[in-house]
């Protein structure tokens, strides 16, 4: 449920002092706070607890990315945002503001926590985990506040439209490693030239890739289910149409496999 990578930009090489740990972390607790208050008016289905911002370790930041984690389903643990604050110092405004919407309001905090919150569902519907549909949730979640006009800055639009680029390519990138056999350095030159991303990031990327086959390819095919759903949804109500009647489709019988998803989203009435 990490963030698709996306490799630190801005910071020294531009010339520009990079900011505190401490700016980022009330940044970025700043940027959750104001998109669930941003968003709240596409839902009616809504969770019920909050997400916390933490920052990981800083033993740990070397080896793991963002994250999200949704809370225990005893309720021992809150749910909780790990963001990584060494990249995160090297990462600029607008690529937070994407990563916050994709791991919270309005992506995965909303749509686990939704999820864990319906008693109606048997226990184990409530915990099950389906790639594709998380992270095409996510994914979509990126977009339509966008689309809604509620984000207009050129600058996130922009950092929306980096992160899509290495979901594209990223798409590629597992299918060519894990069918066609790709080596290591192929890969990684698939990498570097369709992202611009260092040797080094792209190798991080494509070691990512070999040790979970899949679940890059999970973010670009979920989305374009989730948008392709939502244009037939929107098609289908004409005028009538109201997004936040798309997102009770999408949300209301928790994680579902893609073909399941489409089911009951053009059955909903």
């Amino acid at each position: 449920m990490y963030q698709q990578l996306s490799e630190p930009t801005g910071s020294s090489k531009a010339g520009k002092p990079q900011p505190s740990r401490e700016e980022i972390l009330a940044r970025a607790r700043q940027l959750v706070e104001d998109a669930a208050t941003q968003v709240r008016p596409f839902f009616d289905l809504w969770p019920g607890k909050g997400v916390c911002v933490e920052p990981i370790a800083t033993e740990l930041e070397a080896s793991q990315h963002s994250t999200y984690f949704p809370a225990t389903m005893d309720g021992r643990r809150a749910a909780v945002f790990l963001i990584n604050l060494h990249q995160l110092q090297m990462m600029s405004h607008c690529e937070l503001k994407t990563l916050c919407m994709h791991e919270t309001y309005p992506g995965h905090h909303v749509q686990l926590t939704i999820a864990q919150e319906m008693d109606e569902l048997p226990l184990f519907r409530r915990a099950m985990l389906f790639a594709a549909y998380l992270e095409g949730w996510a994914k979509y979640s990126e977009w339509f506040p966008l689309a809604e006009g509620l984000l207009d800055e050129p600058e996130l639009m922009l950092g929306r439209l980096r992160s899509e680029l290495y979901s594209t390519t990223n798409l590629a990138l597992d299918t060519g490693l894990h069918y066609l056999r790709w080596t290591h350095q192929e890969a990684i030159r698939f990498a570097q030239k369709n992202t611009s991303a260092s040797e080094e990031f792209a190798r991080v990327i494509v070691n990512r890739s070999l040790v979970a086959p899949g679940q890059l390819c999970a973010y670009k095919t979920g989305m374009m289910t989730v948008m392709d759903l939502h244009e037939r949804f929107r098609l289908r109500r004409g005028n009538s149409f109201e997004r936040r009647d798309f997102h009770n489709a999408i949300l209301r019988h928790g994680a579902l496999p893609l073909d399941i998803l489409e089911q009951v989203v053009d059955d909903s009435e």
